[in-house]
């Protein structure tokens, strides 16, 4: 069965060591766990700067098909029109966001002109539940019915929220790295379907294999499982 990982950082963090931090390396993991592709972002992007990060990630995944660049941005640093032109320039079709980490808040007034271009230009975007006030991520996405927001790294922390919120956004897709819970998965397929639930490993920071080791013994039937691996991912990102 075909692995999509939708969730892998790459490169070094400025505060600990990680398991992984080039392609090799990331390779060799994704290998060893059955992971055919991998979307990867930049931790320099995330804990130093989006553009420096990004430019960092393009070169090193550059000969490397098997794993998709993500780019980070920050809209209180960053330029929407620049980096707009970047995603186009580098074939780019999703983004991270970490609000709560760059020091911003989740609002209009600061996110929604990036929301209508990513919008526009079918940008997919991901917002780690850490990082996000749950009031703040209501009042700006419903604002975006139409518009996919994959909301990763989600704790059984975040379930009295992250339920009632993915019941009334439709356009809510949830990334599994890190929902380890009893039964977890099935409560979310009964809550919103399979079609909105994206496997990733959250890798280095946390193993490929328990995850999948867990999907693969949830007695789910093969399309399910085929699109939670990875069908829902390829359909959000336009892969083949």
């Amino acid at each position: 069965m075909r692995v999509f990982d939708a969730n892998i950082a790459l490169g070094r963090r400025h505060n600990k060591r990680v398991s992984a931090d080039n392609v090799s390396d990331i390779i060799a993991a994704i290998d060893y766990a059955g992971v055919d592709q991998a979307l990867v972002y930049s931790a320099h992007a995330n804990d130093f700067g989006a553009n420096t990060g990004n430019k960092i990630l393009t070169e090193m995944t550059k000969n490397e098909p098997r794993l998709i660049p993500q780019y980070v941005c920050n809209p209180t640093d960053n330029d929407l029109e620049s980096f707009a032109q970047t995603l186009k320039d580098n074939d780019i079709t999703s983004v991270r966001m970490f609000p709560f980490s760059h020091g911003y808040p989740f609002v209009d007034w600061i996110v929604k002109s990036w929301l209508n271009v990513f919008s526009d230009e079918q940008i997919r975007l991901w917002l780690p539940a850490n990082d996000l006030d749950p009031v703040q991520i209501y009042n700006t996405i419903k604002e975006f019915p139409d518009t996919p927001i994959v909301i990763c790294e989600v704790h059984y922390k975040h379930i009295p929220w992250i339920l009632p919120l993915i019941r009334t956004l439709k356009n809510i897709y949830i990334e599994i790295s890190w929902f380890y819970t009893a039964n977890g998965i099935t409560t979310l397929i009964e809550t919103i379907g399979a079609d909105r639930i994206i496997f990733g490993s959250r890798f280095p920071h946390a193993p490929i294999p328990p995850q999948l080791y867990s999907l693969h013994h949830y007695s789910l039937d093969k399309h399910t499982l085929e699109s939670i691996c990875s069908g829902n991912l390829q359909n959000l990102l336009g892969e083949t």
